[in-house]
């Protein structure tokens, strides 16, 4: 990296070599990787010899196989699925729930976003409120399974199955408004 660095990179394709084809990097470039590098090494570090850094401290309390613990929750960033799967009564249902969240997220993944400049405020705002539902979700699979949380679960759950339906309808009628 240091000698792509100062010394540059030339043209492809056999062009001839002089001192307009050679593009230069600054200082700051060789500065960025450092960083990055730094970086790399500090979460490997953390991963390799400090895995559990970050980890609930309830998981290490020895198990009691005769009754299983209230504080049951997976990690953050399955808490929108997790609330989602509880948030339908029936097993089944919620399992399916799941599994269309996973399908409709990757789904999301392949949609082809086009819209013109003056459609970008709508879609900045329904990428927007999807985010916030995301985060109310994410709040939601972490508390108990009591009388409010279970409706704003429901409520919340709606609006994401919504959200992606309309969004995966509008595209598959390539109508580029939201």
């Amino acid at each position: 990296m240091f000698v792509l660095h100062f010394s540059g990179r030339s043209l492809p394709g056999g062009l001839s070599r002089f001192n307009g084809t050679m593009i230069k990097f600054s200082f700051l470039f060789l500065y960025k990787d450092t960083i990055n590098l730094i970086i790399i090494w500090v979460m490997f570090i953390v991963i390799l010899i400090i895995p559990d850094w970050s980890a609930d401290p309830v998981n290490f309390v020895v198990s009691d196989l005769s009754n299983s613990p209230i504080h049951i929750q997976p990690e953050w960033y399955f808490l929108h699925l997790y609330a989602i799967l509880r948030s339908i009564p029936n097993k089944v249902g919620g399992l399916i729930g799941f599994a269309l969240a996973l399908i409709g997220l990757l789904a999301l993944a392949i949609v082809n976003f086009v819209f013109s400049i003056s459609q970008f405020f709508y879609f900045n705002y329904l990428s927007w409120s999807f985010f916030r539902i995301n985060l109310v979700l994410l709040w939601l699979g972490i508390q108990p399974v009591e009388d409010p949380y279970i409706f704003i679960g429901q409520t919340m759950t709606y609006f994401y199955f919504s959200f992606i339906l309309i969004v995966i309808l509008l595209d598959g009628l390539n109508i580029t408004a939201f």
